[in-house]
């Protein structure tokens, strides 16, 4: 996990960044967080800073590691149901149907019932 909490508020920095998602560039804790080594990472930000999108993008770069990290070995945890849905139609879209069916996107209730059955 890295030392501080990631900051991912939007700049309008230009740049390229091959596994980012939309038309947006990463500004440089977005683009940090994308390319980390696999592992546990905490992501704390305010609404509008591109959580969404940095964590579909970590998730294509994980991915496309192959050899690293299996699709089935990704767990993408948000709050709320509506973040969720968002979150995997993102990571569907950028990863691909296929591998996209094998990451969990859950929030905190979902993984709690699943761990309780």
């Amino acid at each position: 996990m890295p030392s501080r909490p990631l900051r991912l508020c939007r700049s309008r920095r230009s740049t390229t960044f091959s596994n980012w998602c939309s038309d947006v560039e990463p500004n440089p804790e977005q683009e940090r967080f994308a390319n980390l080594p696999i592992g546990n990472v905490l992501v704390i930000a305010p609404a509008g800073c591109g959580k969404t999108e940095a964590l579909a993008a970590r998730a294509k770069a994980v991915v496309a590691r192959g050899d690293i990290a299996a699709p089935r070995k990704i767990l993408a945890l948000t709050f709320s149901n509506k973040a969720k849905e968002n979150l995997a139609t993102r990571v569907r879209r950028v990863v691909g149907a296929g591998a996209s069916q094998r990451i969990t996107v859950t929030n905190f209730h979902g993984l709690a019932a699943r761990v309780v059955r």
